[in-house]
């Protein structure tokens, strides 16, 4: 196991690589699950995220290995696990058992805790013993080997120490933290690493890093890799900065629904979108058409289905003023369209209607092969005035009972 030229790439090239493409911060997070109450549902979400977006690895504790290697087998996901993990303070020869067994079990990457406790005596040797003992045992198994030097209990003169005798070790990275310590990474923390580990060694900061702004800061300060379990979202907004001007084509979505309502239908339009041109627009006809089925969204990828090949649909975004319900949603999975953007969340258009079927399109599409990035809401106030307006004098349960409308 090497290295990538990433695991290296300097904060110029890094940035240049993310301006080019903001998405391609996927190829830098190792997404991560290591809570205690981690279930095999969850650990088996997490694999199939990590293939389905790219991300660099999955994080996970040495009793999901099996697993996580027969779930990402045949891609380019690496599996990492820890070792001596979340306090530091078990014995060399332990560690050693975690790490050659972590490997047997399918781990290309091992993520190993310092002895926290024995630096914080003044006991370096040990503490560089230990360190090399690792690394060679996970170098003589193929597999990269992390240090986490837990900065938040550490000086920086015992970050510069550490970090050191990590690089004599030969590790493959310096990582700020557990994520069970008293802090996550921070910018100076990642700042004084980078500068002691000199740029051919990877650094990978880890622990409260939420959005994609404070993924691009620790890689401003010189972080190559990322830890964390905020994954998606951070794809998401990386995918919404890819996309340029959302509100543009958004508005455009809500001027349709308001169409739809002025046709005698229900509050709903959509368009599809391919590099900044409209390929389609549809609008909500359930009514004028007598089919509970007519949603904007269902007459948007039933025309675009007919109408362009599958590599047009994957590479295209379809904007709708309201988020897709299960149906629409389903038939855009189907339908291969590779983006949703929406307007109007779920969750608020049920406040207004009074539906209890509220299914955010996120949980549907977290089940799924096929990867559909969701972005939203976007513009959230504007996309649910119509609404507003709109079910304040409709009842879409009575028009049911009393079966004078199809809904």
């Amino acid at each position: 196991m090497f290295l990538s030229d990433l695991d290296v790439a300097s904060v110029e090239n890094l940035l240049t690589f993310l301006d080019d493409d903001p998405r391609q911060i996927a190829r830098l997070i190792d997404h991560t699950l290591l809570k205690p109450d981690a279930t095999e549902r969850m650990i088996r979400q997490l694999c199939r995220e990590a293939v389905r977006y790219g991300f660099a690895s999955v994080c996970v504790n040495p009793t999901h290995v099996p697993l996580c290697a027969q779930m990402v087998a045949g891609s380019d996901v690496r599996v990492c696990t820890v070792v001596g993990f979340p306090l530091g303070a078990t014995t060399t020869d332990d560690k050693i058992r975690e790490t050659k067994t972590a490997i047997e079990h399918g781990a290309t990457e091992i993520d190993m805790v310092i002895n926290i406790g024995a630096l914080k005596d003044g006991e370096y040797a040990f503490v560089s013993e230990q360190i090399a003992a690792v690394v060679a045992a996970a170098h003589a198994g193929g597999a990269l080997c992390k240090v986490i030097i837990e900065t938040s209990y550490l000086s920086a003169e015992e970050i510069v120490r550490v970090c050191l005798a990590a690089q004599k070790a030969a590790a493959d990275f310096v990582k700020t933290s557990t994520g069970f310590s008293t802090a996550g990474a921070k910018v100076g923390d990642v700042a004084l690493m980078r500068h002691t580990v000199g740029p051919t060694m990877g650094v990978k900061a880890s622990g409260g890093i939420r959005d994609y702004e404070a993924a691009v800061a620790m890689i401003r300060a010189g972080a190559t890799r990322l830890g964390l379990s905020a994954g998606v979202a951070i794809y998401e907004q990386a995918a919404a900065l890819a996309l340029g001007d959302t509100e543009l084509f958004m508005r455009q979505a809500i001027a349709l629904a308001e169409q739809a309502v002025a046709h005698g239908n229900h509050p709903f339009g959509a368009l599809l979108v391919k590099d900044g041109a409209v390929l389609l627009t549809a609008e909500n006809t359930v009514h004028t058409e007598h089919d509970a089925t007519r949603h904007a969204e269902m007459n948007l990828v039933s025309a675009a289905t007919r109408q362009f090949d599958l590599k047009t649909l994957a590479t295209s975004v379809l904007y709708t003023s309201t988020e897709p319900c299960a149906m629409c949603a389903g038939a855009i999975l189907w339908g291969g369209i590779g983006t949703v953007v929406y307007g109007c969340s779920a969750e608020t258009l049920g406040a207004f209607t009074g539906s209890k079927f509220v299914v955010p399109s996120r949980e549907l599409y977290a089940r799924a092969v096929r990867r559909v990035t969701v972005i939203g809401p976007v513009l959230e106030e504007e996309a649910a005035a119509t609404h507003r307006t709109y079910w304040s004098t409709h009842t879409p349960w009575q028009e049911i009972d009393n079966a004078t409308n199809a809904y």
